[in-house]
């Protein structure tokens, strides 16, 4: 997905499949009090929103303002906003489909935030069919082109290009919706999400800003609107793909630990009062060293991010391994121990090991090769920190674990 604006997008992962039991639709006394999406009058510059927010239009608007179906390709370029108050004030765009200005803008893809995620869905994808309003395009989606759609849950996280719709009960039932263009949360399940979207957070004139922000706690999403607009409750299609990440290249320089992101980045200073003995660790944006401390302890030493805080994780700690789901795997004398983030809780995994004990670890397997009572060199493997340990074969003289 190409995106341009201000904003960087993070690397995330794709989650399992989790389909939303329909929500019911509240029941409201006039037409009237029925709003489409969300607009917010906004004080502050479009880099620090804190908006409230304002109703619009009816649903009996958009009925008559259902999008018909658009030849793929329409609706492109920012030169498609002119006829609708221009950019919006951020000038964002994904993919070449950008917000435009006017809040309630009205076309042949749509009404007010419906309409962005209409016309990114016929540009992008070559899809029509959605008449929202904003609550329900996801499910339009998924009811009408098959699209695969999920829910918010633990490690489960969209990714640029896929549309998101938010709702929540007691709150104004035709909900919003947008197209996420960045996500940075990290292995705690803590970050934000960033969409664009129309007639959502509003500039002091009025215009639509171009994006909002899902915040992110403990795997919980919310928005930071008020009531009637406190959404809580959001799913989103399986649509885009993740952007590539940079390599993070990791070196030990005499004693100091450098790192950067990519082969013209700009490295970054980590640490220093290394010696040749330091043992450097990284995987993907982890990195870690194990170093002495000031008692002469091995201590592992472990940061998520260049730009992250550094943990001191364990003490003594003779052999570590980093994985890409962001699992710590560590022997500190004769036990294996295992944790999921900088932040996470240890796990005791096994006991009894020695020094020539091998350990390995990829993804969510761990693992080790230690003499049986037999003295039969044997590997040991388990998926998860609280998986079942298997007696996988022996004797084994070396062994590797691969995604």
């Amino acid at each position: 997905m190409k995106r341009t604006g201000p904003r960087p997008p993070a690397t995330t992962i794709i989650p399992c499949r989790r389909r939303r039991q329909r929500h019911p639709t509240a029941a409201l006394a006039t037409a009237a009090a029925l709003a489409l999406c969300v607009g917010a009058a906004l004080a502050a510059p479009a880099a620090a929103q804190s908006a409230t927010a304002r109703p619009h239009h009816t649903r009996a608007v958009l009925r008559d303002a259902a999008r018909q179906d658009s030849p793929t390709g329409t609706g492109s370029g920012a030169a498609f906003c002119n006829s609708y108050g221009g950019l919006s004030t951020s000038g964002d765009s994904l993919d070449d489909v950008y917000p435009c200005a006017n809040p309630n803008i009205k076309d042949p893809f749509g009404y007010q935030c419906v309409e962005y995620s209409a016309r990114f869905e016929s540009v992008v994808y070559g899809l029509g069919g959605v008449t929202g309003p904003g609550a329900d395009v996801v499910d339009q989606l998924n009811a009408n082109d098959n699209v695969p759609i999920a829910s918010p849950g633990t490690g489960v996280l969209p990714v640029p290009g896929d549309v998101v719709s938010m709702w929540g009960a007691g709150q104004n039932s035709d909900g919003h919706t947008g197209v996420v263009s960045a996500v940075s949360v990290n292995a705690s399940g803590t970050g934000t999400i960033t969409y664009l979207d129309e007639n959502g957070s509003l500039a002091s004139n009025g215009d639509s800003v171009g994006y909002d922000t899902i915040y992110v706690n403990n795997w919980t999403w919310s928005v930071s609107w008020s009531a009637p607009y406190a959404y809580n409750q959001f799913d989103f299609t399986e649509q885009g793909s993740a952007p590539a990440a940079l390599p993070t290249i990791v070196v030990r320089s005499g004693s100091t630990l450098l790192a950067k992101n990519g082969v013209t980045g700009s490295w970054v200073t980590e640490a220093g009062g290394l010696t040749s003995a330091t043992k450097i660790l990284a995987y993907d944006d982890m990195i870690g060293y194990i170093e002495d401390n000031s008692s002469g302890v091995p201590t592992l030493w472990a940061k998520q991010g260049l730009n992250g805080t550094w943990y001191d994780e364990y003490g003594p700690v003779n052999a570590a391994v980093f994985t890409d789901t962001g699992n710590i795997v560590v022997r500190s004398g004769s036990t294996l121990l295992a944790k999921n983030g900088v932040t996470g809780t240890w796990v005791t995994e096994a006991g009894g090991l020695t020094s020539a004990t091998k350990i390995l670890a990829v993804g969510d397997m761990i693992g080790y090769i230690e003499d049986n009572s037999s003295g039969v060199p044997t590997l040991w493997a388990k998926q998860g920190l609280n998986g079942t340990w298997y007696d996988e074969y022996g004797p084994v003289n070396a062994a590797i674990f691969a995604d």
